[in-house]
């Protein structure tokens, strides 16, 4: 549930700065939600990892 929430939170926030006339706020947006999306992932990926080699 995470990621749809990014994507909705991405998409309001990149249509309302791309509205303002604010292109580079809207590709630092965009950048920010990148790196969350990852360290998301990897925090997942590593959970699931180590839970699997300790059984």
């Amino acid at each position: 549930m995470i990621p749809l929430g990014l994507t909705y939170s991405i998409s309001t926030r990149v249509s309302n700065e791309l509205g303002a006339g604010q292109p580079q706020a809207a590709k630092l947006a965009t950048r920010v939600v990148m790196y969350m999306a990852l360290s998301e992932g990897l925090v997942i990926s590593l959970t699931m990892t180590l839970l699997y080699v300790q059984r």
